[in-house]
């Protein structure tokens, strides 16, 4: 992976992916990593996900939104 990054604002926790190459896409390698990355943080598993697909649906990047409910 390029660029990940997390982001907590105490009401939610984000965790963003980007492909290392966006033109061809994320590898299932890429995938795999941002879903382990979210599980090592405790994310839930019924986080809402959004990904960022290219012209040619290749996946640009994921996030992974969790929302506290503290």
């Amino acid at each position: 992976m390029s660029s990940d990054s997390i982001t907590h604002d105490g009401a939610s926790t984000d965790v963003t992916v980007r492909a290392k190459d966006k033109k061809v896409g994320m590898t299932l390698d890429e995938v795999a990593a941002a879903i382990q990355l979210a599980m090592r943080l405790n994310v839930p598993g019924d986080s809402r996900v959004k990904v960022s697909v290219g012209f040619g649906g290749q996946v640009q990047q994921i996030v992974l939104k969790a929302v506290s409910t503290d």
